[in-house]
């Protein structure tokens, strides 16, 4: 998914050539490169190295610290390429976005066709993204810190056209389940939509900051799934308590009837 705009919590770069955080960054730097090991290799089209090469920089050392000369040298391309392809570190950031939320998407398609109402639909979005973030470490980095942030040197937040695509979808499964009268019909498809992307984002990205410090997760994929569908229990009709209210109560119809003896 996202995700919501935490900038990335890698440390800034010191302009003195041999500070210990330059020598810290180039030791990931490295690290990064080793680990684009198993990307595509000359013989694919620079377009694809590039795609390849800059989701496990961004991932690894954060967009604001990935240069295009690290980007294109590990890609084994130009930057004349990134301009042509891309137009720059900005357009190829989109491109991989763009590109892994339409796979994303496609899968979270496969599991909705699948489910028997909205709230099984709804649930199962959760488990589909938070399986991809298993399979794939890098995107989960790149969709829960870069995804949503304004970047060095520019005003506005742009929203990648894949993850509007997705919160469409999950809206469009809030109104199915007001419909089946699951939901309830007053509360905002929007707000609800918000609130159940912002929690799921927050407890998968609080598991990711701890992965990468070297920590044990402060809680497991189950309970993820157990708060997330406390949450949707939450938003449903409250058709019980509507049903107590206009039950007779026959403790009290005895009590009178005794008065009256």
């Amino acid at each position: 998914m996202v995700l919501r705009g935490s900038g990335s919590y890698l440390p800034e770069l010191s302009p003195r050539r041999h500070s210990p955080l330059t020598r810290v960054n180039e030791v990931r730097r490295k690290r990064a490169s080793r680990a684009v090991g198993n990307d595509p290799g000359p013989e694919q089209a620079p377009r694809t190295r590039l795609l390849a090469a800059g989701k496990t920089l961004f991932a690894r050392l954060g967009y604001e610290q990935t240069s295009t000369a690290v980007i294109t040298r590990q890609a084994n391309t130009s930057e004349s390429q990134l301009m042509r392809y891309f137009d720059g570190k900005r357009g190829l950031l989109a491109a991989i976005f763009d590109e892994n939320w339409q796979a994303l998407n496609q899968q979270v398609e496969n599991s909705v066709r699948t489910s028997s109402d909205a709230v099984t639909a709804i649930e199962g979005v959760l488990g589909t993204v938070i399986a991809a973030f298993d399979r794939d470490p890098d995107l989960a980095s790149l969709f829960l810190f870069e995804g949503r942030r304004i970047h060095a040197g520019e005003r506005d937040l742009v929203l990648s056209r894949g993850y509007a695509e997705f919160a469409e979808l999950l809206q469009d499964l809030v109104r199915k389940a007001q419909k089946e009268e699951v939901i309830a019909s007053g509360l905002d498809v929007r707000a609800v939509s918000s609130a159940l992307i912002g929690a799921a984002e927050g407890m998968m990205r609080d598991r990711l900051i701890a992965q990468r410090s070297g920590r044990q997760p402060p809680f497991s994929h189950q309970h993820v799934r157990r708060v997330f569908a406390a949450l949707l229990q939450a938003t449903r009709e409250p058709k019980s308590a509507d049903a107590n209210r206009s039950k007779p109560q026959p403790s009290m119809r005895r009590t009178r009837r005794r008065r009256n003896t």
